[in-house]
């Protein structure tokens, strides 16, 4: 199968995407047909079909199992205090509880010991001023190869004041795993780079487990590179500025590589409810959620507010205490009809004769229903609000 000719990755992006099938597709999928989808995301990247790329990218980031026997990833983190100014110590303290509070499966914790502990932050001795960086490589690797380099995240003492509550998360990202969103092997049929950019921007092989996102606190400020006309949801960015949270898309990624498992401590423990046939476990975790659009939520996962959090959307099946395994109702009863969830967390099926004009932030619709954060037709909004209903009028 040839593809991509035009981007000049071809057999790369091939690869990385039918040896990494196992976490981008869903765990419970036949071999043979999880291949057959990423073969179709292939061909819908070569095709630049974006409506199709996004519809395979939502339903597949239903993934885990809630097993109550699952215990959270214990992350300790060193930080050298008295290296760092006192803007930096606040935006690390702020970016700990926003990792912390969007990825139950974890617990990113300071310890005073450093010989436990698995990332280091501070002032390197090879690092300029006014340089921030991640090296090392990410925890994955350490705990792999428990004889391998901790990462270390370098903050220096002259970087933006402005942007190092952003930049914090960041590098803890990167301490976790993530690369830069420009680094994705699909970046060319959404961005234009310079030829003459640094390592920052060259592609990288790792795992791509969410559509395109110019809102993730990993993709740089549009400087070296520039937007390319065709994915729609550059229309719900302002500005080309490097976001300074954790975007929705983060947060879902962020559950994908660590599996959301029940955490007393912060208090996640879903339920599915009787109304909707979802999962919901109630936590004011949605205060920026649609942060691209108008919001649907009052703050809290629950049946109420539209959507549930980034933590319950990426289940897909629930244990018990006898370990008996079902999956989440309505969400298997959508996705068998050709529904998935998009940004906002609505379902949407892609219908093209809906008559909207307007989608939830005012940008001029395509008439779909969906895919990203539009509002949904008649028969998808029923799927979570019995009583749902819009009015049709001509644009």
């Amino acid at each position: 199968m040839v593809c991509y000719s035009h981007t000049g990755k071809a057999a790369t992006m091939k690869t990385d995407l039918e040896s990494n099938s196992e976490l981008w597709m869903h765990k419970y999928t036949p071999d043979a047909i999880r291949l057959q989808q990423v073969h179709r995301l292939l061909k819908a990247i070569k095709e630049e079909d974006y409506e199709q790329i996004l519809k395979l990218y939502y339903k597949s980031q239903h993934q885990h199992t809630l097993n109550p026997k699952d215990k959270p990833l214990q992350i300790p983190v060193f930080i050298y205090r008295d290296q760092l100014q006192r803007t930096w110590n606040r935006a690390l303290d702020n970016a700990f509880k926003s990792i912390n509070e969007a990825t139950p499966g974890i617990n990113l914790y300071e310890t005073k010991d450093i010989n436990i502990s698995q990332i280091h932050i501070g002032v390197h001795k090879s690092g300029k001023p006014n340089a921030a960086w991640t090296m090392h490589g990410s925890i994955k690797d350490t705990l792999k190869f428990p004889g391998k380099s901790k990462p270390f995240i370098h903050l220096g003492q002259k970087w933006n004041e402005n942007a190092r509550y952003g930049t914090s998360i960041h590098e803890l990202m990167h301490a976790l795993s993530f690369d830069h969103e420009m680094q994705r092997f699909d970046a060319d049929i959404y961005l234009e780079i310079d030829e003459d950019v640094d390592h920052n921007y060259q592609k990288t092989t790792n795992k791509v487990l969410t559509r395109f996102d110019p809102f993730s606190v990993m993709m740089y400020p549009l400087i070296k590179m520039e937007e390319k006309d065709g994915d729609p949801i550059w229309k719900l960015k302002d500005n080309g500025n490097q976001c300074q949270e954790l975007s929705e898309l983060n947060k879902v990624a962020l559950n994908l590589v660590y599996q959301p498992c029940i955490n007393k401590s912060k208090n996640f423990s879903p339920q599915l409810s009787i109304q909707t046939g979802m999962l919901y476990c109630g936590r004011p975790v949605m205060k920026t959620h649609n942060q691209v659009g108008k919001g649907t939520t009052d703050g809290f996962c629950g049946p109420n507010n539209w959507a549930n959090c980034a933590a319950c959307r990426v289940v897909t099946r629930i244990k018990d205490k006898d370990n008996i395994s079902k999956q989440i109702p309505k969400l298997e009863a959508c996705l068998q009809k050709g529904k998935w969830q998009g940004l906002s967390g609505l379902f949407y099926c892609g219908k093209q004769d809906v008559k909207f004009a307007t989608d939830l932030k005012f940008v001029k619709s395509d008439r779909k229903c969906g895919p990203d954060n539009g509002l949904p037709c008649n028969d998808c909004g029923k799927e979570l609000f019995n009583d749902y209903r819009i009015a049709f009028f001509d644009i």
